[in-house]
């Protein structure tokens, strides 16, 4: 029969070991999770899904690994009876035995001498040469490590290949440079990095019992997904390109037209110089390619010059409502739409006119359909190329906002000098790299590190009856009493460093009345010395390691501050797509309001965008949007409120924790656009929920598929969506009643009223676990849209 050879290859994706027969035709068994090579019994070699592997499934016949008395045919067989035995020969055979050859010869692998052996206990093979059957010296095989959460040995090359089939959006800021810094705040730059998504992601998972799989990773991480990453793996160990999210590849790597929902697309794998697919032809790119050393760039990887990709191929549907389908329509377990933003648009004015979603979110004003700004396509070498031509803006304007640690978001090309994990052990919030902050936290340091040798000095000192030197350890108080005003500022409870000073000074003077007299101990020195170490801990300073230095945090809040700058301008599109797409009227009185009467009054919020709902059909019961109203009086008192928040920010309807627990009264006269899920459960009448879940059907909530197609009742049973959002062009009443024991006494009253616009509830975010900073900054960064104040007069 044929001899089969043992070594290792490499495919063009993983590590993988291959059996070579004497016909040189390759069979790869794939590796198990234990360290090594993984065959069963019985066994037939079948391709899998994975490139250049071959898995070893099930078979009927050619049992190699058999161990048959009566036959010659056992490939690893210990019976020792047969010279077919080629693999693990168990007497003293010639040099066929290829893994557990006890002479020693050539061609054993295993061999009991180190320096013959390609694989080491552990797994992992060493780079050396192989020697081929006769005797000559192989090509070299490069060191392959086990990865068990992968399941398979992995080519070190692999890792690089990919990254290199999916560039990261830094690579394209170099020519397009505004472009990238307009989509590094964007949502879709958000996409993956979202600690809410995170959070709700997990939430689903868990109460699926983990059946969705990557269905919403696919989307959020759509190239992490694609290079294999599992949903699970944490940012900080995703490749750059997927913490990315919804990157310049995601949409210009696309070269199918699908029309699908779901996040049903596939980005074409590709280095850097293959083309980009664009909405527009190649002709502004043509100057390029055609003058690439004018422009000192290379097009296809063998010329000098900074690497482009070689061509723009013309993509129509990039331009068209069709393009956007894919992740912003989405139906989730067990058969609800939770993202129905196409279903409101294709139902709209605005399809009927022919606009696009790209012509209200990419145009020259946020949420408004009036054209593009004008601009180069990109800026090679300092040199604009082409002709100006309408410029889409990467903001993808919208309402929604980042509550990410702002060292690692937005994206910045600045920030990657350090890890994810090192930014989320930067506290921004405290004032770290701040010009007062390290000049308190200079001076500290600057006491710990030589008042030490200065209270070591003048204790021995005192022990010898001489007397000490006091002029350093004062100036020193001095300056720590400049470094304790600025670090009380900072603190929270800034009365513990206060308190540690103000003994730490007693004990200083306490030192300095005894110097010149014979009543100096050296218990006065100890006294210093335990009031300074006290003082030391009431400063609080403990950096980790990555921040130990002044000069690392100084760097790092000026990544902090640039982009903290870059979500200030994203609040100000935020207001302008909200405020372009909306309208307060009002108030309107049903009669002039009189001392010790009751008075009714409305507005009119009116949606003037013509292409979705307000709030648009996105992320089923999450965003919010409300009314504030408020009615003060002439001596300043609010006397009434409607649209007011507990003390966790939450608006006070059924879900409000404080609503629950009696802390204050429900809010009957709440206008909320809000989109809530309602269920139907084991016991009462349908109950407002924020997933769609039936809790009470079991200890453990199960996501269940619907038993009937959702198609009979448009939705799933026990499970519908009540949707109070407003249709493109329409409008709806908001109305209040003031109690007449409000209005108590004439004259000038005023009534405030501002609509309320935030990314998520509160309580959603307490139910998924999010931690208390997302839950600061998600009402951080929450938004007043139309604020105003009318004043009227009540007389008697």
């Amino acid at each position: 029969m044929d001899i089969y050879k043992l070594c290792l290859a490499k495919s063009a994706s993983v590590g993988v070991l291959f059996l070579f027969a004497a016909s040189g035709s390759p069979v790869a068994l794939a590796a198990s999770e234990g360290g090594g090579p993984e065959v069963s019994h019985p066994t037939e070699f079948a391709a899998s899904s994975s490139p250049g592997v071959v898995q070893v499934s099930q078979s009927s016949d050619d049992e190699l690994l058999a161990d048959e008395d009566d036959g010659n045919d056992d490939l690893l067989s210990g019976d020792g009876g047969g010279t077919d035995d080629a693999l693990i020969s168990g007497g003293d055979s010639d040099s066929g035995d290829l893994l557990l050859d006890d002479s020693a010869g050539a061609d054993g692998l295993l061999d009991e001498d180190p320096e013959g052996d390609l694989l080491d206990s552990s797994g992992e093979a060493e780079v050396e040469a192989v020697e081929d059957g006769d005797g000559d010296q192989g090509s070299e095989v490069e060191k392959v490590e086990w990865s068990p959460r992968m399941g398979t040995y992995e080519d070190p090359h692999a890792a690089v290949f990919q990254e290199d089939q999916y560039p990261s959006a830094s690579e394209c800021k170099t020519c397009h440079e505004r472009i990238y810094w307009e989509w590094a705040a964007s949502n879709h730059a958000y996409a993956s990095i979202s600690p809410m998504f995170h959070k709700f992601e997990q939430k689903i998972t868990d109460l699926s019992q983990g059946t969705i799989g990557s269905f919403c990773v696919r989307c959020h991480q759509q190239v992490g997904t694609q290079r294999g990453e599992p949903r699970w793996l944490p940012l900080w160990e995703r490749s750059k390109v997927s913490r990315e999210g919804v990157t310049c590849i995601t949409c210009h790597r696309v070269a199918r037209q699908y029309g699908k929902v779901n996040g049903e697309r596939f980005v074409e794998p590709g280095d850097l110089s293959e083309p980009m697919k664009s909405d527009t032809d190649d002709s502004q790119f043509a100057e390029v390619a055609e003058n690439p050393s004018d422009y000192s760039v290379a097009l296809d990887g063998k010329q000098r010059g900074r690497e482009i990709h070689s061509g723009v191929i013309s993509f129509e549907q990039m331009s068209k409502s069709e393009f956007c389908v894919s992740c912003h329509q989405v139906a989730v377990h067990p058969g609800i739409k939770l993202e129905i933003v196409w279903d409101q648009y294709r139902n709209s004015p605005a399809l009927a006119e022919g606009v696009t979603c790209q012509d209200c979110h990419m145009g020259r004003t946020p949420g408004v359909a009036d054209g593009y700004e004008q601009d180069f396509a990109a800026v090679v070498g300092g040199e604009p190329v082409g002709k100006k031509t309408d410029h889409h803006n990467h903001s993808f304007y919208g309402p929604g906002y980042s509550i990410a640690h702002p060292g690692i978001f937005p994206h910045n090309p600045d920030a990657d000098r350090w890890t994810v994990e090192e930014w989320l052990k930067f506290d921004y919030r405290a004032g770290w790299g701040k010009r007062d902050f390290e000049e308190a936290a200079f001076i500290a340091n600057d006491a710990s590190t030589f008042l030490p040798d200065q209270l070591d000095a003048m204790e021995a000192a005192a022990a010898e009856g001489s007397e000490p030197q006091l002029e350093e350890l004062l100036r020193q108080r001095e300056r720590l009493a400049t470094a304790v005003d600025i670090r009380a500022g900072q603190l929270e409870r800034p009365g513990e460093l206060r308190h540690a000073y103000e003994r730490f000074t007693a004990a200083v003077d306490d030192l300095e009345a005894a110097v010149g007299s014979d009543r100096i101990q050296v218990e006065n020195v100890t006294a210093v010395r335990d009031a300074f170490a006290e003082l030391e801990t009431a400063f609080a300073y403990d950096f980790p390691d990555a921040w130990a230095f002044s000069v690392d945090r100084e760097d790092a809040r000026e990544v902090v501050e640039f982009n903290l700058d870059l979500l200030d301008e994203k609040r100000k599109l935020r207001r302008q797509v909200m405020e372009n797409g909306t309208r307060i009227d009002g108030p309107f009185f049903d009669e002039p309001p009189r001392v010790g009467e009751s008075f009714e009054f409305s507005y009119r919020v009116v949606n003037v965008d013509e292409g979705h709902n307000l709030p648009s059909g996105s992320l089923g019961a999450q965003p919010e949007l409300w009314l504030n109203v408020a009615l003060i009086d002439p001596d300043g008192n609010t006397v009434f409120e409607s649209g007011y928040v507990d003390s966790n920010g939450d608006m006070a309807d059924l879900h409000s924790h404080d609503v629950r627990a009696g802390e204050i009264e429900h809010d009957d006269q709440l206008f909320n656009l809000q989109t809530k899920f309602l269920t139907t459960n084991v016991k009462g009448t349908d109950r407002e929920m924020y997933l769609p879940i039936n809790f009470d059907l079991d200890q453990l909530p199960f996501i269940r598929p619907a038993t009937v197609p959702t198609t009979v009742l448009n939705h799933p049973p026990f499970i519908r969506m009540e949707n109070r959002s407003v249709p493109p062009g329409g409008s709806r009443m908001a109305e209040y009643t003031v109690p007449a024991e409000a209005i108590s006494k004439p004259g000038h009253y005023r009534l405030a009223v501002r609509m309320r616009s935030r990314a998520e509830p509160i309580y959603f975010m307490k139910f998924v676990e999010a931690t208390p900073e997302m839950e600061r900054a998600m009402n951080e960064w929450m938004l007043d849209i139309h604020p105003y104040t009318v004043e009227f007069e009540v007389s008697d």
